[in-house]
Order: C-alpha cells, then structure tokens, then sequence
C-alpha cells in the first residue's frame, strides 16, 4: 500500500529499474521517487550508475523489461531509443555538466536556440518578443540577466543559470522534475550560493529537483533528501536531516571509516635528485600546488570535478597559462606556457581529448607517429621517407597497434588503439617526463593492459611520470602515490598502505582523512 500511494502522490516514480549492457549490469531494481518542492539528491561513486539512470529517464538508454519509470503516476511514454518518450519533455528538463550553451551567441539566442524563435512578417524574428520571454524567463528564477551579452562572457553560476531558464522556457507547469547532473562541479564557492538560490526557487515553485553531485556539502546544504547509489543497487534513500558527511562517505564506499594516523612512512626506493620539482603551481582553479617525482616515480593527481585535477597537466606542459609557480626539470626553469620548450626539454603529454588534441584523426597513422620530430629522418636535405615509413612501423609494433597498418587513418581505430598512436609519438622521444590525462579513458581493457605495459616499461627506463585519472582502481595499478585536489588545492596525498580505493574515495570525498603525505614523503596529521 506504501508503493502504491507513493506511485499515486510522486510526480515521478521509478520501480524496479535495471539496465544491463553486455557483461555489466549498470543499474539493478532501483526505487526512487521524486516529489513536488522537494529537492533530492543522487550520489554514489563514478561507475554507481547515476548517469546511467539519468540516461535512462532521458530517453537515451532503454531500461530492461520490468522496469518502470511513471510520470504522475502513469507510466512514461516510450519509444524504440528509451524508456522516456520526447513527450515527456514537459514533465523533465536536464542540465547536465557541459550546460550546452553557445559561448558566442547571446542569453536571448541561447534561450532560443532549443525551442526556436518566434517569427512574424516575412520570417523575420520578432526581437522583442524574444527578449520579453526570455526576461520573464530569468524573472522567474528570480535573477536579473544581460541579455545581449556572449554567453562566454558570463561567470560559470551565470552560464548554469542561463542554461536552467532555457530548461524551464516553456515550461507550463510548476510539476515538473529538474536534473541537475553535476552542475556545480566548475563552479565557487560564491557562485555555487547564486545557484542554490536559483534551485531553491525552483523548488519552491513546486517542481522537483533532482540533484546529481559528488560534492557531499552542497548535498548536505541543499537537499531535503538523498539516494545513495552502489554498484547499480540503492543502499539508502532517507531525508537529509540526521544524516552528515561521515554517514554518505560509508554509504556510498561500503565500508566503515577507518583512521588512518600512526600508519609508518614505507621505504622510499626513489633516490637521488627529483626529476621534476613543482612549486606553487596555479591556473584558473589549481592553486598553489608542490610536489616532485624522481626519476622511475610514477605520481596520480586525482580529485572531483572543479577540483583543478584537469588543468594540472595542461599547465605542467605548458598548454593552459600559468598564473604562478615554477616547474623545473632536471634543476632547470621550464618556461611556462611554452609547448615547444618543454617538447625539447623531453617534457610530453598524452590529453584527455586523444582525438582533439593528442592526434589528427583525418591523418594517417604514420605521420601521426613521426611529426613531433622529422628532424629524425632528415637525411640529404629532405625526409627520407623510407626511414619515415621504416620508423612509424617500428613504433607501430612497440605499442601492438592493431590493425599493424601505418598507412590507416586514426579516425578508424578503435579508442584504444588511437591512444597507442599517441603514445607511440611520444615514446619515440624517449621522454624525459610524460604527463598523462586520464590515459585510459574510453579503452577496453585488453588495450588498457597493454597501454599500462607501455608505461611500466618507460617507467623502468627512468621517465618520470604525472597520471592525472578519476579511476582509483587505474591509479592504484600505476601510481607509487596519489594527491588528492579539492577546490584546487591539495588536500591529501596516499602512498603504502594507504593507497586503496577506499581511501582514495574517502580523500577524494573530503572524508576525514587525517594524515596526509607530502610531496616530499614526510608525513604530517592533517584533519580532513
């Protein structure tokens, strides 16, 4: 009777939802309810299945059999791509991370963009219309806004807000549901509040708020109730009072904290001069960052979103502008923001973006290996391009390319293998440190076994390397030690025995982790 009245009283309703893909079950028999004016979060571990359900009630994914998602209590349109129809569009609106928006039109054309412009005489927009709508659009959440201005010229909170008017533009109803997937994750302190108060609003219109995040002190500041998702399955759903940060942290890991001071320094194997010495290092959100990596040392650098994990090799390498600090190899000053001086000092990095900014994907796989250097092949004042094609092939087999084909575009590779070209154009320099942004991302695990050999065997030869990753499980595998980022500082780093997923998961959450180690190997009590 309990479920039953819940179907009846809950704007939406899922019951017994599971996805399962080929080999993995992302989501089995999940509950979860959604009520006017309330605003209720979803968290769990990356890999839990939040954004699998997330897809699922957006129509991306279809459920398995059974399931059931219920819209007011009648079960959700469907069609061949989902188990939410577009028909449901008026009941859920999503903001998810990356917002959508188009940083070069203004408020009034993003707003428009989804829906489309209004139009009178001869098909020309009627501009006042638009910006009536859209000001009423922003009246609505209770906020003022340009509206002629470039959508990049806005803060990060006002861009998130721009992108929850265009949501609820056109919204008829007040009960509709609100997902929020991650929206605070680029965001400060400062605008994170701005965009609370946008929520808030929302909700107090009577729509419900579903509020996706990592961040367990936004949920425990925003939301009237929590859904703690593990390995697919609900282990808690309850209101937010009565329950703190230390409660969710075992929740979500699945184990009960442990302290971890008093835990003895293990030997350190590294010796002699550091390799790579970082002091202060700051960019848009990292701030102040130190730490060295001795020839052989394989460093992690993790942390949620909008913790400045994704600008730390960027900046080392000299992509992304400085605004502070020093990088020094082999005692030397790295010039900042200069790409070619660090290509020279044997300073390389493998990006996140393989295909936008590892590699030309339209180009074939040999030039893609030999083009950071052709100062190799120079032979007679020109190329050889024999010794081009004899190079690029003997990279090619180093790195177990398949298909052994140097003359295929990278474009129709599979993810893996394009990521062993990018690792072969590097390796072919024998460098000196490799930076590398999440280098497994998107690959399966055969190629991530051979991807991780490749790296074990540059480790051996004496590179130094910086891992920036949001797996635990990879860092663990790879990593002598992990810093932990949050909000651009480092606010833990893990080696021995403390190196675990627990408690990378438990630093990465802000869970109390009470001893930190430096960079430098000393310990020191740190109250998380």
């Amino acid at each position: 009777m309990k479920v039953a009245s819940d179907i009846d009283t809950a704007l939406v309703s899922i019951r017994g939802l599971s996805k399962t893909f080929p080999g993995q079950r992302a989501l089995d028999s999940v509950d979860l309810s959604l009520h006017r004016g309330e605003i209720h979060a979803l968290v769990g571990q990356n890999g839990s299945g939040k954004s699998t359900l997330i897809k699922v009630l957006a129509g991306y994914h279809r459920a398995d059999p059974g399931s059931r998602v219920l819209i007011q209590g009648r079960d959700a349109e469907s069609d061949r791509h989902g188990t939410t129809h577009s028909g449901n569009a008026e009941m859920l609106r999503f903001i998810h991370q990356d917002l959508g928006l188009v940083e070069s039109m203004s408020v009034v054309d993003n707003l428009a963009l989804g829906r489309g412009y209004q139009t009178g005489f001869a098909h020309h927009i009627v501009w006042e219309a638009e910006r009536q709508r859209a000001m009423e659009a922003f009246e609505r959440l209770g906020v003022s806004m340009d509206l002629d201005v470039p959508v990049g010229s806005l803060s990060p909170a006002e861009r998130t807000i721009v992108a929850i008017a265009r949501a609820l533009d056109g919204w008829e109803t007040d009960s509709g549901v609100l997902v929020l997937d991650e929206a605070t994750a680029s965001l400060a302190a400062a605008e994170v509040d701005a965009l609370f108060r946008v929520v808030r609003e929302v909700a107090a219109r009577g729509a419900a708020v579903l509020f996706v995040s990592h961040r367990l002190d936004e949920v425990l500041a925003l939301c009237d109730s929590v859904t703690v998702l593990r390995d697919g399955r609900v282990v808690f759903t309850g209101p937010v009072e009565g329950t703190d940060r230390a409660k969710l942290v075992d929740l979500i890991t699945g184990s009960e904290f442990e302290e971890l001071k008093g835990l003895e320094a293990p030997p350190d194997r590294f010796s002699g001069p550091p390799l790579l010495s970082v002091t202060e290092l700051s960019g848009a959100v990292l701030s102040d960052m130190s730490f060295q990596v001795r020839p052989g040392e394989t460093v992690g650098v993790t942390g949620l979103a909008g913790s400045g994990v994704g600008e730390v090799c960027r900046l080392l390498f000299g992509a992304d502008v400085r605004t502070g600090g020093s990088v020094r190899v082999d005692g030397e000053d790295l010039k900042a923001g200069d790409i070619r001086a660090a290509i020279q000092r044997k300073v390389v990095l493998v990006p996140s973006d393989r295909l936008r900014d590892g590699c030309q994907p339209s180009d074939l796989v040999r030039p893609n290996i030999t083009l950071p250097s052709l100062r190799m092949l120079w032979k007679h004042g020109r190329i050889s391009r024999a010794g081009e094609r004899n190079d690029a092939l003997h990279w090619a087999k180093a790195v177990e390319l398949r298909p052994l084909d140097t003359e295929a575009e990278v474009s129709s590779l599979s993810g893996g293998n394009q990521q062993k070209v990018v690792l072969a154009k590097w390796l072919r320099l024998e460098p000196r440190v490799l930076l590398l942004d999440e280098p497994v991302k998107g690959v399966d695990v055969g190629a991530k076994a051979s991807i991780f050999g490749l790296l074990r065997k540059s480790v051996a030869a004496g590179t130094a390397i910086v891992m920036c990753s949001s797996e635990a499980a990879d860092l663990i595998a790879m990593c002598d030690r992990v810093i932990v980022l949050k909000d651009g500082k480092a606010s833990a780093t893990l080696q021995g025995e403390q190196l675990t997923e627990r408690q990378i998961s438990r630093a990465t959450l802000g869970s109390g982790v009470s001893v930190n180690i430096t960079g430098d190997g000393n310990y020191v009590d740190k109250d998380g």
